[in-house]
């Protein structure tokens, strides 16, 4: 009898398409995680701070409306006391001082026309941020990946491991058949029998552990792929298979977590260049356009509300202005340098980040290759187990040997494949690491 490891069977056409790849289950759970709508609305979140950042360089505008009561004192000149507000007064006309109903309305625009750049690079720095959160949204990627071939091995692992132990159950139950002719037939003890249905059971106790393990596997993976995992089964055929396997040394060009950390350099560099510029005057442009009623007139003053609005006048005023903040010149000082040492320790972290990587990708590229040595050697292991059972067996059959011998090699033969088993699932195992840290999946998609 062929041995399970050397008799998967290639399933019908309609199965086959009931078949999941691990490709397919990548993408169902990057399309339909919540985790995937968290970081597209962190970049839209960051692309909407950049039009804010950009608004700023629009005419700002105020507008106010007043209606007051209060003692009126004439005045000449125009100016601007607040933002958002312009006065002009004319000479009074009167000595005499009492009060009036007012009403006011004015607005004011503020351009800011010349800064020495410093909105622009702001907005430079803000326009960075963007490119940072769609390094995020990689990095999200990569671990999405990660996780789901993890998840996604781990079934094809228990699928693998609950089939072994079917296999392992075929064998022992035809060895109870033998046992049971050979004892009708007066050959073997009786005892043999109860032996060799003991075995059997103990082999479905087994499989159903097995099974619920597989079946919970599926449930885990299923959190990602909504459904998939749960109405198609994952293709197990390649995993006892290394063929398709590339083993050169990888790289890992245009990783996300460097491009992040580049991003974050690129970002510091851009905010110590905008508080540099932040500690210049900037020159403003205003303009405002006012509207004023009053009842007090000239020589003569009523008291009624209404007539607040009345000896209405509109005026206008338009003038440059330079602001400055003269104590501020410190504080952005020591922001600078603040900023300074936050861009030393990105480019730190970005040095360690390389470093990591290339041991990694040497470390994990000399376990892949010692490891496909390793599940080669483990065949040949089951390969010899398995004619070793098959002479055994017919040995067995012919009452050359008795029930304990052969369920001692039938247990060599489940001991050498279970290490098969295992040899690949460290295999692939290190094969992940690998792609995590390359950044690439692409080889694993193809196999599975």
């Amino acid at each position: 009898m062929l041995i399970f490891l050397f008799s998967i069977s290639i399933s019908t056409a309609s199965a086959q398409k009931q078949k999941l790849s691990l490709q397919k289950t990548y993408e169902a759970a990057l399309e339909r995680y919540p985790g995937t709508d968290e970081k597209i609305a962190e970049i839209q979140l960051a692309a909407f701070q950049s039009k804010f950042i950009k608004s700023k360089q629009l005419p700002q505008a105020n507008l106010q409306l007043q209606n007051s009561f209060g003692s009126i004192e004439g005045s000449t000149g125009g100016f601007f006391p607040l933002p958002g507000m312009f006065n002009i007064n004319g000479a009074s006309a009167t000595d005499e001082t009492s009060a009036s109903f007012n009403t006011y309305g004015s607005i004011v625009a503020d351009w800011e026309i010349f800064s020495f750049g410093k909105l622009n690079k702001e907005y430079k720095a803000s326009d960075i941020k963007i490119q940072e959160a769609w390094s995020d949204f990689s990095i999200y990627q990569l671990n999405l990946k990660s996780i789901v071939s993890r998840l996604f091995l781990k079934v094809l692992y228990d699928d693998i491991k609950l089939k072994w132990s079917q296999s392992n159950g075929l064998r022992v139950n035809e060895i109870l058949k033998i046992s049971k002719v050979l004892a009708s037939a007066g050959l073997k003890p009786g005892a043999d029998t109860a032996l060799a249905s003991s075995s059997y059971f103990q082999l479905l106790a087994d499989e159903d552990l097995l099974r619920g393990r597989f079946e919970s596997s599926k449930h885990q993976l299923n959190e990602f792929t909504v459904s998939e995992a749960s109405e198609k089964n994952p293709e197990s055929s390649n995993f006892l298979n290394a063929g398709l396997l590339k083993i050169a040394i990888g790289k890992y060009n245009n990783h996300p977590h460097l491009e992040k950390i580049s991003h974050q350099i690129d970002y510091q560099n851009a905010l110590k260049e905008a508080t540099q510029r932040s500690v210049l005057p900037s020159l403003s442009l205003l303009a405002g356009l006012s509207s004023r009623g009053s009842s007090a007139g000239d020589n003569w003053m009523k008291s009624r509300w209404a007539n607040g609005f009345n000896n209405g006048s509109t005026n206008y005023l338009i003038g440059l202005g330079i602001t400055w903040n003269l104590t501020g010149i410190y504080d952005k000082s020591l922001k600078k340098k603040e900023i300074e040492q936050q861009g030393k320790i990105a480019e730190s972290d970005y040095r360690q980040q390389e470093l990591k990587l290339n041991a990694g990708i040497l470390s994990t590229h000399s376990r892949i290759s010692e490891q496909v040595k390793q599940v080669s050697k483990t065949k040949i292991g089951v390969e010899k187990a398995n004619e070793a059972y098959l002479l055994y067996r017919t040995r067995y059959e012919n009452g050359l040997i008795n029930l304990t011998e052969l369920l001692q090699i039938q247990f060599l033969l489940q001991q050498a494949e279970e290490k098969q088993i295992e040899a690949y699932k460290g295999l692939w195992e290190q094969v992940i690491i690998q792609s995590e840290l390359t950044a690439d999946f692409s080889n694993l998609f193809e196999i599975f």
